[in-house]
């Protein structure tokens, strides 16, 4: 092999990583949404707390949750996605069964083309919503899949049709 054909295979493997790098960065920070499929996080519907011992021992973690869904919040409404759903995370670290968490959760990462996995969490939203009686955020959670069942058609229609 010559010393040209060397070459030209390095500058050819190079560009291939450096665009290879460039969109996973792009995909990381978000920046390579086609669009914004949820413009708004939902935001908590306020329970009644009990005053029994187990609720007082409970209320630090509730704080910690509710600044790290607070903070969710501010990020999300921002359009920094990639925060978001790592506060959303936190939050569920926290508290579990936060239906609230998992659903805003699963919004920012439809923002960030992740569809498959924001389906799985808005789905686990829905199963939480379910166990709590919950048939508000229960029928939200499947207008949001609906949603993104709809934009995942139109993209893949788009795609098909520049073809």
């Amino acid at each position: 092999m010559n010393t040209s054909s060397f070459l030209i295979w390095v500058i050819f493997l190079g560009a291939i990583a450096a665009f290879a790098v460039i969109n996973m960065s792009q995909a990381y920070v978000g920046s390579g949404s086609l669009a914004v499929v949820f413009s708004e996080p939902i935001l908590p519907i306020p329970s009644s707390a009990a005053n029994s011992e187990m609720a007082l021992l409970q209320q630090d973690k509730e704080v910690k949750q509710d600044k790290e869904v607070q903070q969710g919040n501010e990020a999300f409404q921002a359009g920094n996605y990639r925060k978001a759903a790592d506060r959303f995370a936190t939050a569920i670290q926290l508290n579990p069964n936060s239906a609230e968490a998992y659903h805003n959760r699963g919004r920012a990462i439809a923002n960030l083309r992740s569809d498959n996995e924001a389906a799985s969490t808005l789905v686990k939203a829905g199963e939480l919503y379910l166990q709590q009686d919950n048939s508000t955020g229960y029928e939200q959670v499947k207008q949001d899949l609906r949603l993104l069942k709809e934009k995942r058609t139109e993209e893949k229609a788009l795609k098909d049709h520049s073809r």
